[in-house]
């Protein structure tokens, strides 16, 4: 009679602690898919348990850092993939995972591991970094063909919008194509065009030209000469 009694209450708590489990997957585990970007395949391996911390510890971030994450973000082109908040999950998941996997796997003792994990934690910086370098660098080859293709279309008579679209349709998958995409995106769901240029600008160009080596135009302030 004991053994059933332990063994039900023991099925019991199994059964409520897996309950609990699939409610805070379902509520802090999940996220907004709908006219977004699938995550980076580091993140989507563990998507749930990424949401989870980022929906748990993202509040502490702050304002300013949770501005500054989602600037990189913008940067690095994974502003429709990530948030602020799920990133910061990434890099407390990653944190995890390598020191559990120093003390698990490899034995080494506390303080090993606790360098292991502060490595995982910056891991996904690292990482962020170097996509934002890689991207900046297939902006800038991509920029010639994409500027001959929108003037060719214009001195053919075509007004800009259309000379994007032409410039879109010709041009092979790159980071700027993606850009412009998003461009005539915006201008489509009602955005005016001066508009949707700016956020572009500051979405995928913000900090470019002192990566890549290159400066864009600006406003002149210089007043025409009296005549």
């Amino acid at each position: 009679m004991t053994t059933w009694l332990v063994a039900l209450l023991a099925g019991g708590a199994v059964a409520l602690a897996m309950t609990a489990l699939w409610g805070l997957v379902r509520d802090l585990g999940s996220a907004e898919t709908a006219y977004r970007d699938q995550p980076p395949p580091g993140f989507r391996l563990a998507w749930p348990v990424v949401n989870i911390m980022g929906n748990t510890f993202g509040s502490l971030l702050g304002r300013a850092r949770e501005e500054a994450i989602t600037a990189r973000l913008q940067r690095a082109g994974q502003s429709y993939a990530l948030t602020a908040w799920q990133f910061f999950g990434g890099k407390l998941v990653a944190m995890i995972v390598a020191g559990v996997g120093a003390a698990v796997l490899a034995g080494l003792s506390w303080k090993w591991c606790l360098a292991v994990a502060v490595l995982g934690y910056k891991y996904p910086d690292i990482w962020l970094s170097d996509h934002t370098k890689k991207r900046n660098l297939a902006i800038l080859k991509a920029l010639p063909f994409m500027l001959d293709i929108v003037t060719l279309s214009i001195e053919a008579g075509l007004n800009l919008t259309s000379a994007l679209a032409q410039a879109i349709a010709k041009a092979p998958a790159n980071p700027l194509k993606f850009e412009l995409q998003r461009v005539m995106r915006d201008i489509r769901t009602g955005r005016p065009r001066l508009e949707a240029r700016i956020l572009r600008r500051s979405r995928a160009f913000r900090d470019f030209h002192s990566s890549a080596g290159i400066a864009f135009p600006r406003r002149s302030t210089l007043k025409p000469p009296s005549v």
